[in-house]
């Protein structure tokens, strides 16, 4: 692209002087863009899905490789978005996105915070966030939508996939007291928040799930999303509950485990551990694996 760009200029017959400032005008739009084209280029895609009612929805879409139509994951970014400090894609979903595609789906990663010029909601207190469950609901539907479009999709082999604040919009979007709930083969979450604000008790389409927890979280603790799978197990639901010992919130990431004393939201006000076990990681993608493999294989029960 800046080859081309560049010689376009080469060719424009305008005084030199001009020709020179604009091509520093953008060499400096890429070098501030740099980060985010690297997102795109790593992951994917990037693409801007419809409005509807709200604002555009960015996304980066990284389609199967292959003819026909494959399933897709829609993957949802927790309470700190999709992207680090330097703008970068984090690592955890470059990882995961790269795994995902490994295994022939279509993979969808979902910025409802940088659609709406919001980076992180992590120091937000619950109920004072900018950006709702019921927003990430609507911005999952319009999602959905979108990929029943692709060509190139399957429509019926559809799984959400979600990391804390993007878990618990995930379990939202299965919640019928919320509005309708879509068509979906399967929903994969890693420690959700399961308490409903509410104090209602919460429950979700019959849709297979996949819960893993870290017995040790002490941001969203794991006895009410434990609760919950024991409630729909009950009514014979299609639910796997992994809790893995010994591990806190971003226990499938590789950072070492810290102390965030910017949460307000914790057992303890003076923060919530984060970090990774390499232990539970290993266990938890496979697990992962194991989950999308059955219910995204063609004639599996959505």
């Amino acid at each position: 692209m800046r080859i081309h760009l560049l010689s376009a200029l080469a060719r424009q017959r305008c005084p030199a002087r001009y020709a020179h400032a604009l091509v520093l005008a953008v060499l400096a739009v890429w070098a501030l863009a740099g980060p985010a084209q690297a997102a795109g280029d790593e992951a994917g895609s990037r693409v801007t899905l419809p409005a509807a009612g709200g604002p555009p929805l960015r996304a980066l879409w990284r389609p199967a490789a292959g003819a026909g139509a494959h399933p897709a994951v829609v993957a949802l970014h927790g309470c700190g978005g999709m992207f680090n400090a330097q703008g970068g894609l984090s690592r955890r979903f470059q990882d995961y996105s790269a795994r995902l595609h490994a295994e022939g789906y279509s993979v969808l990663l979902l910025d409802s915070f940088g659609s709406r010029g919001v980076r992180s909601i992590c120091a937000q207190r619950y109920g004072q966030r900018d950006v709702t469950l019921a927003e990430r609901r609507g911005d999952v539907l319009r999602a959905l939508e979108w990929l029943r479009g692709q060509p190139q999709v399957d429509a019926s082999r559809l799984a959400l996939l979600g990391w804390s604040n993007g878990a618990s919009t995930a379990l939202a979007v299965l919640d019928a007291a919320r509005g309708p709930v879509p068509p979906l083969a399967g929903v994969a979450v890693f420690y959700p928040g399961c308490a409903a604000p509410e104090k209602r008790q919460v429950v979700l389409a019959p849709v297979p799930i996949l819960m893993q927890l870290g017995a040790d979280d002490d941001w969203t603790p794991p006895a009410p999303c434990m609760a919950l799978a024991g409630r729909l197990q009950a009514r014979g639901h299609d639910v796997t509950l992994r809790v893995y010992p010994g591990s806190v919130h971003g226990f499938d990431g590789t950072e070492p485990v810290r102390v965030r004393a910017e949460v307000p939201n914790g057992v303890d006000p003076r923060g919530v551990h984060w970090g990774g076990n390499p232990q539970a990681r290993a266990a938890a993608l496979q697990e992962l694996d194991a989950f999308l493999a059955r219910v995204l294989t063609p004639g599996a029960a959505p």
